[in-house]
């Protein structure tokens, strides 16, 4: 897991530097546990290149419900074009058992050769993705269709009660609960699953945590988006003065515009990528580029 840690860290820096993004700074030690986790859900999904007992480049598909979603690609910035890909993608894809209705997914970047390579195995683009980044001193004005948070657990702990929460939201809006992501998401940044409430009555949930960033989370109607946005951002502030960080598809209009109304900045643009439209992304946040 270090040996692919350490080829994203480079790979990642390579990518930034040639699409005029930024990347926060990460050792390939940060990013280990992710990559055990990921492993651990789906191991026939996670494929590594080897050159002189080497790690030179690793992707890793989960399976969740009949998604079957393409969470890290990425090989040594000096073999890109060297034939290692297309093996790579066929080999992780083949590891998760794939089911007759299953579709392939992928949160992409906007190289070109990894466009062209996703395109030939099916992936379409949908919409395009924005990791917003900022540190609003002062929130905008309480949005009109405003929501509330109410904590259902502790921070660092998914309860039994969050995950259902959670899990019943996630069904609809990803295809499938996702109970160990939600488990590990909250454990691994100490964040706290919410009940969003609108008028008393439930409407979504909202994982918040300390590092400032908040997601996953979603709503029963993309109305809802903006004000859980808005509370997510305000609840992250109240956690801690860390940069704030909000994943958003395009299609999430109501996000989009908070993100943009308290000055936060696209620091790394991607493509929303599947074999068909599947996923209610108007009306979702992602916890981040990997766990989705």
């Amino acid at each position: 897991m270090l040996g692919c840690a350490r080829v994203f860290v480079r790979a990642a820096a390579s990518l930034s530097q040639g699409t005029g993004g930024q990347l926060m700074t990460l050792r390939p030690s940060d990013m280990v546990p992710v990559f055990s986790h990921i492993r651990q859900t789906d191991p026939g999904g996670f494929q590594v290149a080897e050159m002189d007992d080497r790690v030179v480049g690793y992707a890793s598909v989960i399976a969740r419900g009949s998604t079957d979603f393409l969470t890290q690609f990425w090989v040594f910035p000096a073999l890109k074009g060297k034939g290692l890909g297309r093996p790579l993608l066929q080999r992780a894809f083949a590891g998760v058992s794939p089911q007759r209705g299953d579709v392939r997914c992928v949160y992409a970047s906007v190289d070109p050769r990894a466009q062209h390579l996703y395109l030939s195995f099916g992936m379409l683009p949908r919409t395009m993705i924005y990791s917003m980044h900022g540190e609003p001193a002062k929130l905008p004005a309480k949005p009109r269709n405003a929501v509330e948070l109410e904590p259902v657990s502790e921070p660092g702990r998914a309860s039994r009660e969050a995950l259902a929460l959670c899990g019943r939201y996630d069904r609809e809006l990803r295809g499938a609960r996702r109970d160990a992501d939600i488990e590990f998401t909250t454990k691994a940044r100490k964040a706290t699953v919410f009940r969003a409430k609108a008028g008393g009555r439930e409407v979504g949930y909202l994982v918040v945590a300390p590092t400032g960033q908040v997601g996953p989370g979603g709503a029963s109607h993309e109305r809802w988006m903006a004000g859980l946005a808005w509370a997510g951002l305000r609840q992250a502030r109240r956690m801690s003065d860390k940069e704030l960080v909000l994943v958003i598809p395009g299609t999430n209009r109501g996000a989009v515009e908070m993100a943009l109304a308290a000055r936060m900045h696209n620091r790394f643009p991607g493509t929303w990528m599947s074999q068909r439209s599947i996923l209610a992304n108007e009306r979702y946040l992602p916890a981040n580029g990997i766990l989705w």
